[in-house]
């Protein structure tokens, strides 16, 4: 007998407080899941720059686009994701 492994397809109620009650489509499991998760928070409350002030500052010089290219070349060997 193989025991059966669901990946769930969540149907999710609409938000009303800070837990929504989820039901999955394919297995009927339950539970209730939070309507926001406060790391997605972090940068509101500490004032931590978005994209759009971060690229106001940066250097828009050929060299500076080299540099960013090739730090981002560098994550992505280091991580295995990505082109090369």
């Amino acid at each position: 007998m193989t025991k059966f492994t669901c990946v769930h397809h969540w149907l999710i109620e609409t938000p009303e407080g800070p837990l929504s009650h989820a039901v999955c489509c394919k297995c009927g499991a339950e539970t209730d899941m939070a309507n926001y998760d406060e790391r997605m928070t972090e940068g509101w409350l500490t004032g931590t720059p978005g994209r759009k002030e971060r690229a106001a500052t940066q250097s828009n010089t050929p060299e500076a686009h080299k540099k960013r290219r090739a730090t981002m070349r560098r994550h992505r060997r280091r991580n295995g994701t990505g082109r090369v």
